[in-house]
């Protein structure tokens, strides 16, 4: 790492202002180096090293929840230019066979709309999340496919601009009473210390019923553009994810069960 620091800072003074970072790939025996650095930059780089050191320039500098990149998170702020709509990305989803997909709200956006982080990070650009392949409006809940980069286990937490995280721990399937139900979303941010008022609710909006919600309340409450957000506990340090919010009526607050979306699409696991 000191090397490329010094290459960078002293063959280029681009470089100073990128961000890099390295890691040993075990499968292939090779120092992989990631930065932002101007392709300039990374062409001298690529001709002082030796062949066991790739260099990969792509996004970077300081994530946060409205100007996410790959490894794309839950709880960041979404958007789509097909109807303009600004919602939460709740959390990446795995199938048997490893394939991942990040879950958001169906009423946001329509299959086929293309997700981007809603600000565009230091180089100007905003992410590419993925794609809408799949939803089911009776549960509301619709798939990401990630089309330029991939989808990591955490979940943004803190104020609507924090770049903090939680690293997911596991599944809360609400066995139990529970008055510290957090929710983490692009409008309001993180709040935490609601009660579930009940863990199999049902509520109609939109002109359509659901059936088997979480019904929370208490604190603050959600606005528009929380949809899709997620909600969870925390577990010494780490969210345990209960359900994804899609409502707020007079004041209480309506969430999908992950247990219901898990079944619903056949996935194995967070």
């Amino acid at each position: 790492m000191a090397a490329v620091v010094q290459e960078m800072a002293t063959k280029d003074p681009d470089g100073r202002k990128s961000s890099f970072g390295t890691h040993y790939d075990a499968n292939t025996g090779r120092v992989i180096v990631t930065t932002t650095a101007p392709k300039q930059v990374v062409d001298r780089l690529e001709d002082l090293l030796s062949d066991d050191v790739v260099v990969q320039r792509g996004d970077g500098g300081q994530q946060s929840r409205k100007s996410d990149y790959s490894p794309f998170y839950g709880g960041a702020s979404i958007a789509s230019p097909s109807n303009g709509n600004i919602c939460t990305s709740a959390f990446r989803m795995v199938y048997p066979d490893g394939v991942s997909r990040m879950i958001t709200a169906a009423h946001c956006f329509p299959a086929g709309a293309r997700i981007y982080s809603e600000k565009a990070g230091h180089n100007g650009v905003r992410a590419e999340i993925g794609k809408i392949v799949s939803t089911v409006p009776s549960i509301d809940v619709a798939l990401i496919a990630a089309t330029t980069g991939r989808y990591g286990n955490s979940i943004y937490r803190g104020g609507v601009d924090s770049s903090a995280t939680y690293l997911i721990g596991g599944i809360n399937h609400l066995s139990g009473p529970v008055n510290d139900l957090c929710v983490s979303g692009r409008s309001t941010g993180e709040h935490c210390d609601h009660r579930v008022a009940d863990a199999h609710a049902r509520a109609c909006f939109d002109g359509r019923c659901f059936q088997d919600l979480i019904a929370y309340r208490n604190g603050t409450l959600t606005r528009a553009g929380d949809s899709g957000a997620p909600v969870y506990t925390v577990h010494e340090g780490k969210a345990m994810v209960a359900g994804m919010h899609i409502a707020l009526i007079n004041g209480i607050m309506f969430a999908v069960r992950i247990d219901k979306i898990a079944t619903t699409f056949g996935f194995a696991r967070v």
